[in-house]
C-alpha cells in the first residue's frame, strides 16, 4: 500500500470535502450535478482542478445558491437543451465553451448576456482563467450579478 504524501493528508485534514449527487437523465445525455431548483444551467469542463472547486463554491456562496440550486453539466456533453429535455432552464452561462459551437443561432459575444428563445444566456471564461486576472474575476461577477439578480 502506498502512504498519502503529507500536502494530500493536510488537504483532507483542512478542506471541507463535497460529494455530488448523481442525477439520471433520459438515454441521451449521462448525467449532471446539482438539482437545478432555480432553473440554472452552468456549462463547464468536468475536469475541474481543486482551486475551480473552490472557485465555483465562492461564487455559488456570493450569488446566495448551493450546488443543489444549479444544474452543472459537462461542456463535452451538452449539445443543446434538446439532448436535455428533463432540465428546464431560464439561465444558462457557459464557461469557456462558445454558445456558437453548441447552436448557431445562440452565438453571442463573451460577457454579453442575451436572452434567446426565453432563456437568458452568458459566455464567460473557463474557470481557470479566474485564479490569477482580477480584472476578468470582477468582469465575471459583475456579468453573474446583472444576470442572477
Amino acid at each position: 500500500m502506498e502512504a498519502l504524501n503529507p500536502i494530500t493528508i493536510q488537504f483532507l485534514l483542512d478542506e471541507e470535502l463535497f460529494f455530488f449527487n448523481e442525477v439520471n437523465l433520459p438515454a441521451k445525455s449521462d448525467f449532471y450535478f446539482g438539482q437545478n431548483r432555480k432553473q440554472i444551467i452552468f456549462i463547464s469542463k468536468y475536469s475541474f482542478k481543486i482551486g475551480d472547486f473552490e472557485l465555483l463554491y465562492k461564487i455559488l456562496g456570493a450569488l446566495k445558491l448551493s450546488i443543489d440550486d444549479i444544474a452543472l453539466i459537462d461542456e463535452e456533453k451538452f449539445q443543446g437543451l434538446d439532448n436535455f429535455k428533463s432540465i428546464e432552464a431560464k439561465k444558462i452561462i457557459s464557461f469557456g465553451k462558445s454558445f456558437s459551437e453548441i447552436d448557431s443561432k445562440w452565438a453571442i459575444q463573451k460577457y454579453s448576456s442575451e436572452k434567446i428563445n426565453g432563456i437568458d444566456l452568458l459566455e464567460v471564461e473557463s474557470f481557470d482563467q479566474y485564479h490569477y486576472d482580477a480584472s476578468k474575476k470582477k468582469l465575471l461577477w459583475e456579468n453573474l450579478v446583472k444576470l442572477l439578480n
